[in-house]
């Protein structure tokens, strides 16, 4: 072979070379941006670890039903929504008071209240369904929307209940939306492959909003919106380590 037809086909192989490693770099560096966690999310709390119950008492909320049980005066049983100003209506007694109350102390309420016409009048009260005891999941799951929440259930059990799409689904990356202040809701990326996961064993709390992305989805504003911003109340901020207002189509 000619001199000047070996250099031209030497350097032929090294331009082909050359192109083949920088294709496989560049398709390296994708996939490494494709599965680099999301940055910005907020550090998940040493508390969302530890059993939420019993430690945390129970309040009664607007909706909730209640089971009020009169042990000597059965006739007065009865079950009944919590009205949304807060208040439910007994024979003899109207308007009474109860949201943001422990069954406990209503219950102790009760008793004064219906002394007045009874000797020791002995009441129960149970919240017999709550409307906050759920959760919410999204994403890449095959039965997702409200979940009931039992006591201390953790991410793992929650996303075992909704049919992830393992072949589609990112578990090292869900975003767990935590209402953590009137108004304003944080969110954390949470680890929760069923097996391995680091954070799988994250306990839920009412309201909570698990969002499963699909492989390779990073942080948008295309995401936000359609994962976040129609399942969180209209004027409320969302925390992603900085605060992402849900009324604007920006971040600050």
């Amino acid at each position: 072979m000619p001199e000047k037809s070996m250099l031209h086909d030497a350097r032929h192989r090294w331009r082909t070379a050359g192109c083949l490693t920088l294709v496989a770099a560049l398709l390296g560096i994708g996939a490494a941006c494709t599965r680099k966690p999301p940055e910005g999310y907020a550090p998940v709390p040493a508390d969302f670890r530890q059993p939420r119950f019993p430690q945390e008492s129970t309040a009664i909320e607007p909706g909730d039903t209640l089971n009020i049980r009169f042990y000597y005066h059965p006739e007065l049983n009865d079950s009944m929504t919590v009205r949304p100003d807060g208040k439910i209506s007994l024979p003899l007694h109207q308007g009474i008071a109860v949201a943001g109350k422990s069954p406990e102390l209503l219950q102790e309420e009760l008793h004064a209240i219906y002394a007045q016409e009874f000797v020791d009048p002995a009441i129960t009260v149970n919240i017999e369904k709550a409307v906050n005891a759920q959760v919410f999941v999204t994403g890449e799951v095959a039965q997702g929307g409200a979940k009931p929440l039992p006591g201390n259930a953790t991410v793992s059990q929650v996303l075992a209940t909704s049919s992830v799409l393992t072949t589609e689904a990112d578990l090292g990356n869900v975003i767990l939306v935590r209402q953590t202040r009137k108004d304003l809701y944080t969110a954390y990326r949470l680890d929760a492959d069923l097996v391995a996961g680091k954070d799988r064993s994250v306990y839920m709390a009412p309201g909570d909003i698990l969002i499963v992305p699909k492989n390779g989805i990073t942080m948008a504003n295309d995401f936000v919106k359609k994962y976040i911003t129609n399942m969180i109340p209209t004027q409320a901020n969302v925390v992603w380590g900085f605060t992402y207002y849900l009324n604007s189509d920006s971040s600050n």
